[in-house]
């Protein structure tokens, strides 16, 4: 039974094939579930906003964007402790033009 959790957001919502918004508190093995490139999993995180502060080395700033894994990461909601909520944009593969 859900109560005070009624309300909380998905962990991952597809906005279109390649487009995903993700809570960033969330666990990278539950976010993982939902994508079609799984993220880096790593001992030092355990989740999304985690491994964003790790890949900027810091808490990036609000529509702040990074590259990795295979993924777009904007950041679209924070808190001056953590990132909250990030878009992620499957990146297209290279591979096929070389």
């Amino acid at each position: 039974i859900q109560d005070e959790h009624d309300d909380e957001a998905p962990v991952v919502e597809q906005v279109s094939e390649h487009e995903f918004i993700v809570n960033a508190l969330a666990n990278i093995q539950d976010v993982n579930e939902y994508l079609p490139e799984p993220l880096p999993e790593g001992a030092e995180y355990d989740t999304l906003a985690g491994l964003l502060i790790k890949i900027f080395g810091r808490i990036p700033d609000l529509s702040e964007k990074i590259t990795d894994a295979g993924y777009e990461y904007m950041i679209l909601k924070k808190s001056k402790q953590s990132i909250l909520l990030v878009r992620l944009l499957k990146l297209e593969d290279k591979k096929e033009e070389a």
